[in-house]
Formats: C-alpha cells, structure tokens, sequence
C-alpha cells in the first residue's frame, strides 16, 4: 500500500524550517525500520546546493538521495 502526502504552502519555507520538517519525517521513518518514506520537495527559489545541505544535515543520513534541477540529476 503507499501513502501519499502533499504539502503545499503559499510563499516559501526558509532552509532551516525544511530541515526540521525533513528531520521530523525522517524521525517518523526511523519508528519502524522496515518502512521506506520517498520525499520529493519541488523547491524552484533553493539552490542545488542549499538541498544537498538540507539532506546532509538529516540524522541518521539517507542511504539514497538525488537533486534535480530543471529535471536533470544536480
């Protein structure tokens, strides 16, 4: 079965509230290990390198993550 949730918001969020709302779904995750959670963030104001800095920043670290930027691999 797979879930689906979509959050939409009006103006931007800031680099460290994407970090907490990452962090906390990532916290979620780790409640059972067999559970596998795919977030895709559609942020065209961020940098390639400010999302690779919000994924580095997750704890425990994500075995996959990938950056697109205009729909190729950054």
């Amino acid at each position: 079965m797979t879930e689906i949730i979509q959050i939409s918001t009006k103006g931007s969020f800031k680099a460290d509230e994407l970090k907490k709302l990452t962090q906390c779904i990532r916290d979620i995750e780790q409640n059972d290990r067999s559970r596998h959670i795919e977030v895709f963030m559609n942020l065209p104001d961020k940098t390639v390198k400010e999302i690779e800095e919000i994924n580095d920043s997750l704890e425990p670290g994500l075995r996959f993550k990938a950056v697109l930027k205009d729909g190729i691999h950054g």
